[in-house]
């Protein structure tokens, strides 16, 4: 009896095609509007190097300067120079480009001394002015030997000079740091709350003041706990698959969610759990009309996404330093963190931490639902 009931609620779900179109044609159209908004930001904003000008008349200064920054680059292996010098030949062209902002700074020689100009401060800026400071090291370093020890002049500057990295990358991870992937995160979060749909559907279908069929259930007293059951499930397994569709749309695209394709599955089966349970839970409370208990779902579902960050980047973090307990049960904060943890962390711990975390909301959510259900009595049907 409970793989029929299990069979045929699936078919009813299947046939239910505005849950069908709103599971999977949403995810599809946010994700591309998502796509299309930040998809190219972040690897713009990896474009390290610094925009600059050089109008140096001094020829031993022009020398010594071109040969340091030769060395100085972003990477160990030297694959990428730090300054992107521009060709300009005349100040006044150089000032023009240094307020429209199509550079940073500009060097430039006076009294046989290297300059930097610079329109505002900033990151940028601040290297520069390194450089500024590394070149009159050099100049310090050669005014000194050319009194004491003119022959070993060659030999220091090369070592001042030669393999310089100014920036060192150090990856502490191997995921993906692009910040704004965390939107991508939240939509998968949001796809499986979506499941909060069938727990409301399977729970008014079970109840005689909301649908046909649940005032023939209980005439006939048909309701029973594994017939629940089975509806459970079969929406489960239907979320999931709606899920996994735009899922994979998203990794059609481009977006990057990882390798670890088998604990992405089970974040994603877990999130429909959490999604299911939920929406069972509030379709359980109290006697409220269908459309009442749809509205609260709908405003779980916005205010669960919200506060994870779904619509405003930084929110989960404004969460975590005011009241982070809400990230500890916010189902959508706890999917994304899932995310992030398979992508950042090379333990697991977070990641079965929050899981887990999930499978106990569930449950609790199924017991309190099953509870409430059970205690409904109609004066007359």
């Amino acid at each position: 009896m409970f793989f029929h009931n299990f069979k045929y609620s699936i078919k009813a779900t299947l046939h239910n095609k505005p849950h069908m179109l709103w599971s999977v044609a949403f995810i599809i159209a946010l994700g591309t509007l998502f796509y299309v908004s930040f998809g190219e930001i972040y690897s713009q904003e990896l474009v390290n190097a610094i925009k600059v000008a050089v109008i140096i008349d001094d020829t031993e200064t022009a020398e010594v300067f071109h040969d340091m920054v030769a060395n100085i680059s972003i990477d160990e292996e030297g694959g990428e120079k730090l300054l992107d010098i521009s060709d300009v030949s005349h100040m006044d062209e150089a000032k023009i480009m240094l307020e429209d902002g199509d550079i940073d700074g500009i060097f430039y020689s006076q009294d046989r001394e290297l300059k930097l100009m610079v329109h505002e401060n900033g990151i940028n800026q601040s290297i520069l002015a390194s450089i500024v400071a590394k070149y009159h090291q050099v100049m310090t370093v050669i005014a000194d030997l050319s009194e004491k020890a003119p022959d070993k002049i060659p030999a220091v500057l090369s070592e001042l000079l030669l393999g310089e990295s100014h920036n060192v990358e150090k990856k502490t991870t191997t995921g993906d740091m692009d910040v704004y992937i965390a939107y991508f995160y939240n939509l998968i979060a949001l796809a499986c709350l979506m499941a909060v749909n069938s727990g409301l559907v399977i729970t008014m279908k079970n109840q005689a003041n909301l649908s046909i069929v649940g005032a023939r259930k209980w005439v006939a007293g048909a309701g029973s706990f594994l017939q629940t059951l089975a509806e459970l499930l079969a929406g489960i397994v239907v979320q999931c698959l709606c899920t996994l569709v735009g899922f994979l749309y998203l990794v059609l695209l481009g977006v990057d969610f990882g390798n670890q394709i088998g604990y992405i599955a089970l974040i994603i089966i877990v999130g429909c759990v959490t999604g299911v349970s939920l929406g069972f839970f509030v379709g359980n409370i109290g006697k409220g009309s269908a459309a009442l208990k749809e509205n609260i779902g709908v405003a779980v579902i916005l205010t669960s996404g919200f506060l994870s960050g779904l619509m405003v980047g930084d929110m989960r973090m404004m969460v975590e330093e005011t009241c982070p307990v809400i990230n500890k049960i916010n189902p959508s904060a706890l999917i994304a963190d899932s995310f992030y943890a398979l992508n950042i962390y090379d333990s697991h711990d977070r990641y079965y931490k929050n899981m887990i975390t999930l499978f106990i909301i569930s449950v609790m959510l199924i017991i309190a639902g099953t509870l409430f259900g059970r205690r409904k009595r109609y004066a007359s049907i």
